[in-house]
């Protein structure tokens, strides 16, 4: 089974790493400096996963590589496919199914969801919601009653 994760809330707390990156002197970051905000459970999950993982970013590898290097610091055998802006279905229509029958793919992102939708249907999708600003239901008989 191939995992195809997307980076920027979905592994890694972007929020947080904001508010420290605001309060820091600019300049590039050092190996491991960001390591602290991938989610623990994203790192456990790596590590495990190995070869059978790849990040997916829609970042650009010219401008973040370094900042990828820091975050994903310690964790052997991972991937990265950059993106570089374009829809991750797009981008991943063409190699899709070098990933098996039925790749995995988890976003954050409603727009990747949907071009993944479109571009590559045997992909399994899953929706990450890490912000907890709101209750996800899936049905309205979740709804509390009152």
């Amino acid at each position: 089974m191939m995992y195809l994760l997307d980076f920027a809330g979905t592994l890694f707390d972007f929020a947080a790493f904001e508010e420290y990156d605001r309060s820091r002197s600019s300049g590039p970051y050092m190996p491991g400096e960001l390591s602290r905000f991938l989610y623990p459970d994203a790192r456990s999950f790596l590590i495990e996963k190995g070869n059978s993982a790849m990040i997916v970013t829609a970042a650009d590898k010219i401008a973040d590589a370094n900042f990828m290097q820091s975050a994903l610091d310690g964790i052997p055998r991972i991937a990265v496919m950059y993106t570089n802006g374009v829809l991750k279905g797009a981008f991943l229509a063409p190699y899709i199914s070098m990933y098996g029958t039925s790749p995995i793919f988890i976003d954050d992102s409603p727009s990747h969801l949907a071009s993944m939708t479109q571009e590559c249907p045997q992909a399994q999708l899953f929706e990450m919601r890490r912000d907890g600003r709101w209750p996800v239901i899936h049905a309205l008989a979740e709804l509390p009653s009152v």
